[in-house]
């Protein structure tokens, strides 16, 4: 009898069922209080004295497991004014989106700016939502661009935070004259960029990019745009990164970064500043490499004009121009090439150093071959004397890619689907271009076609529908002059 009672006592007692309502106002929400639900404004809150937030129009559908993928425990982000559904998809953001856009290289911009400015700037905290529902999205369907489908409950809570963001934003630019304010506009510009291009509005990513890119000008000289940034008290990380969009924009013919310019101001390109170029770390690598990639893409764009009107003079002042600038890419090699055996020569270096030493290294390849090809006009020239460069660099560009692992995943071969810098994709896109060889483009198209993710700009299947429309795989590229976007 008393063994009974004992097994009874020890049985569970289930806890009453409470329902719990999902449609709560945002403040009541916050509070982890139940809410009563009443139009415009509930009693709970207006009864306190409190301040009713009003209801979302949409709730966030429970978040997807992703298979075989560990999350890097990053130090947890406080939002205490924020629902659920938001804290969620911001951590999201900070696990796999921020190490996501730094797999190639750790930027300050998204490891430390961009989350620091989040905790007090609701503005830019909406942007990163956004970014991050989108993003969710985006990794869980395989696709690096989502057409937007407001029938997609998801897609509805990721534009209700965009909009959310950009009424924010506005109210903070009309009620602020905070120094700091620049540095929030920026971000959330970015963001707004970030969220464009997932979504395939190229447009919209434009003209945001046109606008921060605006901002910019009006803080800085011309011919002064990443030095400058650290005197006036903007986020230097965040300069470049805005400008290296910019540059990529240039590529699709959607850019400011010559607005001012002539072809006389080519003049200082390639001149030496100092004796030899010195680097010593990776941020300097990519420091000197935005410079080169710079240039190289302004002088390939005042080239392809000149060389229309074929005239002894022009002819000989590209030549200058191109030679200098030719002997600053050779000191590019080699201090890429010194600080490649300093790094390997210590045990300090990790596999992620050397795929960023490895893609310094491939972007100075094509950067080299476009420019060496920009005076020459005849395919058979390309194809005689320059054939084997065209192959080292694809080799260059499958190493790279080549056991590309997803550092987040424990045992998923995944690779990463979002960057905003560039990688490997324009390289590939040349060199189905202008290599006019089938048989190394079809190569180059398998290892574009492999990997379907986003870098800035540039989308890897945009890229292969590109070469595909322009008949490359059939040795049929067009060549120097074409309107498909050029390397940079």
């Amino acid at each position: 009898m008393n063994s009974a009672i004992e097994i009874e006592d020890a049985k569970p007692r289930r806890k009453a069922f409470i329902h719990r309502s999902q449609q709560g106002c945002r403040t009541c929400r916050i509070r982890h209080v139940k809410c009563d639900e009443t139009p415009v404004a509930c009693v709970k809150c207006t009864s306190t004295g409190r301040q009713c937030d009003g209801y979302d129009a949409v709730r966030l559908p429970v978040r997807r497991r992703f298979r075989n993928v560990t999350f890097l425990n990053s130090p947890k982000i406080l939002l205490p004014d924020k629902t659920s559904d938001e804290r969620r998809s911001f951590s999201f953001f900070q696990s796999l989106t921020v190490p996501m856009m730094n797999s190639w290289f750790d930027h300050p911009l998204w490891e430390r700016a961009v989350l620091q400015y989040s905790q007090g700037e609701s503005a830019i905290c909406h942007a990163v939502i956004a970014v991050s529902v989108l993003h969710e999205e985006s990794e869980t369907t395989g696709e690096p661009v989502l057409p937007e489908n407001m029938m997609n409950p998801r897609h509805q809570f990721a534009v209700l935070q965009y909009n959310r963001s950009i009424a924010y934003l506005n109210s903070r630019i009309a009620s602020s004259n905070d120094p700091d304010l620049t540095n929030v506009v920026l971000i959330c510009c970015l963001l707004y960029i970030t969220f464009e291009l997932i979504c395939g509005k190229y447009d919209r990513a434009h003209t945001h990019l046109r606008n921060g890119v605006q901002i910019l000008k009006d803080h800085e000289s011309k011919n002064s745009l990443r030095e400058s940034a650290i005197v006036r008290n903007l986020q230097p990380s965040l300069s470049s990164a805005m400008m290296h969009l910019d540059l990529q924009g240039l590529q699709w013919g959607a850019s400011s970064l010559l607005d001012g310019w002539s072809i006389g101001d080519m003049e200082c390109f390639g001149k030496i500043t100092q004796n030899t170029i010195v680097i010593e770390s990776l941020t300097q690598g990519l420091e000197v490499r935005d410079r080169l990639m710079d240039e190289v893409c302004i002088f390939r764009y005042f080239a392809k004009t000149l060389c229309k009107e074929v005239h002894p003079t022009n002819i000989a002042f590209l030549s200058s121009i191109q030679q200098r600038l030719r002997m600053r890419m050779a000191e590019f090699g080699q201090a890429l090439a010194r600080l490649e055996k300093a790094r390997l020569g210590t045990r300090l270096t990790t596999a992620k150093d050397k795929r960023g030493i490895d893609l310094l290294r491939m972007h100075y390849l094509g950067m080299s071959l476009r420019l060496d090809l920009c005076l020459i006009e005849s395919m058979d020239t390309i194809r005689a004397n320059f054939a084997h460069r065209f192959v080292e660099l694809l080799e260059q560009v499958e190493l790279v890619t080549s056991g590309f692992r997803d550092e987040r995943c424990s045992s998923s071969p995944r690779r990463p689907s979002l960057f905003m810098e560039t990688g490997v994709i324009v390289p590939l896109f040349y060199i189905c271009e202008e290599s006019g060889d089938p048989e190394l483009s079809r190569r180059a198209m398998e290892v574009l076609e492999s990997w379907p993710h986003r870098e800035g700009l540039w989308d890897s299947n945009v890229a292969a529908t590109m070469i595909r429309s322009m008949g490359a795989l059939n040795g049929n590229g067009n060549g120097f002059y074409t309107a498909i976007p050029l390397y940079t």
